[in-house]
């Protein structure tokens, strides 16, 4: 059985991070195609938990 995860949150080096994919028309402002967060956590539902205050946060700045 395979399960789907959330859109913006994946697995990197066994840690869960946060990827904010930056609008194409701002993209030359912020310097960046996409922002990603660490979670710092090896447990999804912590991660999941705290996915979108993150966002929010990077939407904001």
């Amino acid at each position: 059985m395979t399960h789907t995860l959330p859109k913006a949150i994946f697995k990197r080096n066994e840690v869960w991070a946060v990827r904010f994919s930056v609008p194409t028309e701002v993209q030359f402002v912020v310097g960046k195609k996409e922002i990603i967060r660490s979670r710092y956590t090896k447990d999804l539902g912590g991660a999941l938990s705290k996915r979108s205050e993150v966002l929010e946060q990077i939407r904001d700045a």
